[in-house]
């Protein structure tokens, strides 16, 4: 899940994606140069924020590794 904080909004958007990564260079290019935010959710919903407007995601997870355990 990813939280997006937002200028003036009591409450973060929470939202379901796939792609965490793209999410940070979305909202770091809209930031740097004046942009719309423009995600899409898991679920085909859009979010649509001014960058003007939007603070930065406050929970984006990291790509997760496998993780490899052994057993004796």
């Amino acid at each position: 899940d990813i939280e997006l904080g937002i200028q003036n909004v009591a409450r973060t958007v929470t939202f379901s994606t796939e792609q965490s990564a793209d999410i940070n260079a979305a909202i770091a290019d809209a930031v740097e140069n004046g942009k719309t935010i423009n995600l899409t959710d898991d679920k085909g919903r859009r979010i649509v924020v001014p960058a003007a407007r939007s603070a930065t995601p406050s929970s984006v997870p990291k790509p997760s590794t496998p993780s490899v355990s052994a057993t004796s």
